[in-house]
Parts: structure tokens; sequence; C-alpha cells
């Protein structure tokens, strides 16, 4: 999961179709870390700026949501509202 510092980035599809703009203090690959099983990424990113970016490993997500469960939960809802959005935008 990485969290932009600085930068902007777009979330596209892979028929390059732009579905999101991020910028500072937001966040993407959220899926990478909740989802159990392999699959396929639903989405790219593409740096518009120069971006810097903090990444939290799926390692220490495991650590934070053990001690902070909430987290996990927030991170999951996040990916229910994003996958609804998609949906609703015919992806």
């Amino acid at each position: 999961m990485c969290f932009i510092i600085k930068g902007t980035v777009r979330v596209v599809t892979s028929e390059g179709q732009t579905l999101a703009t991020l910028s500072k203090y937001k966040h993407f690959g959220e899926m990478a870390l909740i989802s159990e099983h392999v699959t396929l990424r639903s989405t790219s990113i593409v740096a518009d700026s120069n971006v810097e970016l903090a990444v939290l490993s799926k390692d220490d997500f495991k650590i934070i949501c053990s001690h902070y469960p909430f987290f996990k939960t927030r991170m999951q809802e996040i990916i229910d509202m994003r996958t609804k959005d998609s949906q609703k935008k015919g992806f």
C-alpha cells in the first residue's frame, strides 16, 4: 500500500480511462494487503508529476491490524466503496 507524500497520480483502467486522481495524503494499493488470494490488478497507477510515496508492506500492515483491528475494517470499507464506484462507471 502506498501513501502519497508529494505529487499527483491517476488511477487508470487497462483501456486507459481515468477513474480517479489522487494527491497528497491519499493512498492506493490497499486491495493487495486485504486480499488473501493473488489476483490480477484491476487498475494501474500513472504518475502525473514527480511523486514521493511512503510504502506500507503487507507484514507491517498485519502488525498494525493486530494492534488496531479497526484499521483493517476501515481499509475494507474503502475497498468496498471504490469497487462500487468502479461498477457504477461500468468497470
